[in-house]
């Protein structure tokens, strides 16, 4: 991408970015996104680095104002870690995947409170990394409207529009976000 970065289209390196490289970061993303910030650091370093050679931006543009207003509707690693989660959790308790997880709900009390996932227990921290474990978490916090959504591709536009905030990127960046789940 840093060859052709002056010789094509913006549309085309576009096209280039998400066949070659975000098709890669999106594939297993529940799987392997919840690694350490210190093994997925060079994977964002190579995603910011291809995005600012697509967009011909300045080596030095601060990586949240990149994600928030120049790379149209692109994610940092971990918020792709996050929808990616998400949906996958949305299509488990459609039903539309087949897998061996086994979610528990929390039965309000109330008419008007919502029900929650239960996430599964792990004795170690490896343990509370995994799927059955941060699933839950992340689409618990998720607001209502959200977590109704009838189609997976209204789910994950609404999840799109939802973290793209400021604060959402920033803890992408700086090493809270694994802690916060």
């Amino acid at each position: 991408l840093w060859k052709l970065k002056s010789q094509l289209p913006t549309s085309t390196k576009k096209t280039i970015y998400t066949a070659l490289i975000e098709s890669h970061l999106n594939y297993l993303t529940p799987i392997w996104g919840s690694a350490s910030d210190s093994a997925l650091k060079s994977l964002q370093v190579i995603q910011n680095r291809a995005l600012r050679n697509v967009y011909c931006l300045d080596s030095k543009q601060n990586r949240v104002e990149m994600y928030l207003n120049q790379v149209d509707n692109f994610l940092p690693l971990r918020a792709i870690f996050y929808t990616n989660t998400a949906a996958f959790m949305f299509n488990c308790l459609k039903k539309r995947y087949h897998n061996n997880l086994d979610f528990s709900f929390t039965i309000p009390r109330s008419s008007r409170a919502r029900s929650y996932i239960k996430p599964q227990k792990s004795n170690t921290q490896y343990g509370s990394r995994r799927i059955s474990a941060i699933g839950p978490k992340i689409f618990n916090e998720l607001p209502e409207n959200i977590q109704k959504c009838h189609h997976i591709y209204s789910f994950k536009r609404a999840i799109k529009n939802h973290i793209r905030n400021e604060d959402f990127l920033n803890s992408c960046f700086n090493g809270k976000f694994i802690g916060k789940y």
